[in-house]
């Protein structure tokens, strides 16, 4: 298969050593580490993708339900093997494979060649736009491509989103019509401001191509949209944090503590406090200065993707550190790890950014952790988090993502034909 100009498949250690075994495998309820009972994959992992629907990724311990695809060196509890290959992008996807796959996902994927196809086809036309019954959708990153990330691998697959030419445009549509939906009714001004982002994103001109069909009429147009938002919490010692910005704090108690952010209570939960200024897309990063921990018991770090309601749904993307770093999501209020990695020092910025379905982690402005997950779409808020006691942070920033740089206008230019998939590389 050929491989776009400059792809490297990015292969964790154990490539060029022995093979990875590919599988669809359970999650792992773990009580004994990291804070908090969480999800994780088996411990054997380099990387996956998590392809469950929400309501099991809701559900806090018992049996799991539905499965992540992993990549790992040694077989693991309850897995159903696909492959075991040097390298799943280019390993020619069997008959079996096929069937493997839909006797535990219900859904037989057809629309490639080889290993990685199995995995793309599934949050492409495998998909469901509300989650309920299936993966969402895989989401384009405001590059103008569909990235798909392993853990241990980095990119494995890429396709370049022209809006009403890919074939996943509809799901795609679906997505963000619920989304426009939601929004309208949650703020009708501000949902504009969302609009806007959208055809400035995908390079599309009438509006109405993201606006349900029963609310074009409710609908004066786009407004446009900039947002940044800052917070460097100068304000007198006391039980409200925020400068520039007002806060909720979610279930908690955060305090001003010499001109910081400060969670002084030693309660063992995650504690997030909210900024009440939305951003204009779900495309954004937030990021925060860690000042100080106690030990490395303590957890601290910025959030992105947090639901404006209702005010105790604990759902979002952070950036964890301890002895290692992690990439985590909470929904409603159950977290699993997607992606871990190298250590990081206390005092430096964390940032976490959502571009799509690629949510990646940076520490002192350099990428540590990247990965596909598509489970939180739509939210437009930003916060900070801690677990235990002893976080001290500082200058918190968030913005949405430059939107629109690597598509193609719609409609589309002479020369490109209806329904025809333009794809990187030869993907």
């Amino acid at each position: 298969m050929a491989k776009p100009s400059g792809f490297s498949s990015g292969f964790g250690p154990g490539f060029g050593v022995g093979k990875y075994r590919y599988a669809l495998v359970p999650w792992v309820w773990d009580i004994s580490s990291m804070p908090l009972p969480h999800w994780r994959l088996p411990a054997s992992s380099v990387g996956g993708v998590d392809l469950r629907p929400l309501p099991a990724q809701a559900i806090a311990g018992g049996a799991p339900q539905g499965f992540a695809f992993c990549a790992s060196m040694q077989p693991a509890a309850g897995a159903i093997q696909i492959a075991q290959s040097l390298n799943f992008v280019d390993e020619a996807a069997t008959t079996g494979m096929r069937d493997a796959w839909e006797a535990e996902m219900g859904y037989r994927p057809v629309g490639g060649p080889n290993v990685v196809d199995l995995l793309w086809d599934q949050l492409t036309d495998g998909s469901d736009p509300t989650g309920q019954s299936g993966p969402k959708p895989l989401m384009p990153s405001t590059d103008g491509f569909l990235h798909l990330f392993v853990g241990g691998h980095s990119e494995v697959k890429r396709e370049h989103f022209r809006w009403g030419i890919h074939p996943h445009t509809n799901r795609v549509r679906d997505v963000l019509r619920r989304q426009f939906a939601e929004q309208h009714e949650r703020h009708q001004e501000h949902a504009r401001k969302v609009l806007d982002f959208w055809c400035e994103k995908y390079r599309v001109e009438d509006w109405k191509e993201f606006v349900p069909a029963n609310l074009h009429a409710h609908v004066p147009g786009r407004l446009k949209h900039q947002t940044t938002i800052t917070d460097d919490f100068t304000r007198a010692d006391g039980d409200t944090i925020g400068n520039q910005l007002s806060w909720t704090e979610v279930g908690c108690d955060w305090d001003t503590v010499g001109n910081l952010a400060s969670k002084t209570a030693t309660n063992s939960v995650v504690e997030h406090a909210r900024a009440e200024s939305a951003l204009s897309s779900d495309d954004h990063y937030a990021q925060i200065l860690r000042v100080s921990t106690v030990d490395n018991s303590d957890y601290q770090g910025p959030c992105a993707r947090i639901p404006a309601s209702p005010s105790t749904d604990k759902t979002f993307y952070t950036l964890w550190s301890d002895g290692a770093s992690y990439l985590t999501k909470f929904v409603t209020g159950t977290q699993t790890v997607i992606a871990t990695g190298s250590r990081a020092v206390a005092s430096e910025i964390y940032k976490v950014q959502a571009d799509g379905s690629t949510i990646k982690g940076f520490y002192a402005g350099a990428e540590a952790l990247s990965v596909t997950d598509t489970a939180i779409t739509g939210n437009l808020h930003c916060g900070i988090n801690a677990f235990g006691s002893g976080a001290t942070l500082d200058d918190f920033e968030a913005a949405d993502l430059a939107a629109g740089g690597g598509f193609i206008p719609y409609p589309r230019p002479r020369g490109l034909v209806a329904g025809m998939s333009v794809m990187s590389g030869g993907f």
